[in-house]
């Protein structure tokens, strides 16, 4: 299909409420040539390659920060199993 019959990427995001950031984390092995036969089949027109990548680059960054907030996570909970204190005894009062 010709490029000049697809419907504009932005109009079809703002109409689909399409996030690309969601659908390539749902899709995390999808390239781009994948990517612009899919919006093909779709009549769309797909967006550069450019804007591609920096999702792609913001998905692998944000996977990255999670797996090490999961790491300090168990290390952390590891620590404060360890540092468990013992109940503090109550003294009784005296009768007078």
């Amino acid at each position: 299909m010709k490029d000049s019959h697809l419907i504009n990427y932005r109009l079809f995001c703002i109409r689909r409420k399409f996030n690309l950031y969601s659908f390539l984390l749902k899709n995390k092995n999808m390239n781009y040539n994948e990517f612009k036969e899919y919006f093909r089949n779709i009549k769309v027109s797909p967006p550069d390659q450019e804007q591609f990548d920096k999702v792609i680059k913001k998905i692998n960054e944000d996977l990255n920060l999670n797996k090490i907030k999961e790491e300090e996570d168990k290390t952390n909970s590891l620590n404060k199993k360890k540092k468990v204190s013992k109940p503090r005894k109550i003294r009784r009062k005296k009768n007078v």
